[in-house]
């Protein structure tokens, strides 16, 4: 925390405050933090909304058919605020090392979920490919006259 605060405020004495905030790392820091913000917004929208549908189809207020639209929704919604959570753990000077491993663990996943795919779409593809038909069981030497 301290590097950063005296890295900053060396750039800011270096660049002058108006210049710095006009600096691409500090642009590309806000672009971040606005989306950021509207995922934060996206789950003050849906993670009430998400129970408010299950209870109405539960109770019968809604069509049943809306059961399986709203998993992937309520799935997606708990992978992003894990992800979101995160971020939290990386304050606490402890936990901070752990997150980092578990960055570096998902490019390991990423790569192993391809080479999964790959071999399996490969064993797919040979157990559709019919096999080739045999002419039948074996016959001895024909001796008909």
């Amino acid at each position: 925390w301290g590097a950063f605060v005296l890295q900053a405020s060396r750039e800011v004495a270096a660049l002058g405050p108006a210049n710095y905030l006009r600096s691409p790392r500090v642009l590309a820091e806000w672009r971040v933090r606005r989306l950021l913000n509207a995922l934060d917004s996206v789950h003050l929208l849906l993670v009430p909304l998400v129970p408010a549908v299950k209870a109405c189809v539960a109770t019968g207020a809604l069509d049943p058919s809306l059961r399986p639209a709203v998993a992937p929704v309520a799935a997606a919604l708990q992978l992003s605020l894990a992800l979101r959570a995160l971020q939290y753990v990386a304050l606490n000077r402890s936990l901070g090392p752990l997150l980092v491993i578990i960055v570096e663990m998902f490019g390991d996943i990423l790569s192993f979920v391809g080479l999964y795919a790959f071999i399996l779409l490969g064993l797919c593809r040979r157990a559709s490919t019919p096999l080739a038909t045999s002419p039948g069981p074996a016959r001895g030497p024909d001796t008909s006259p």
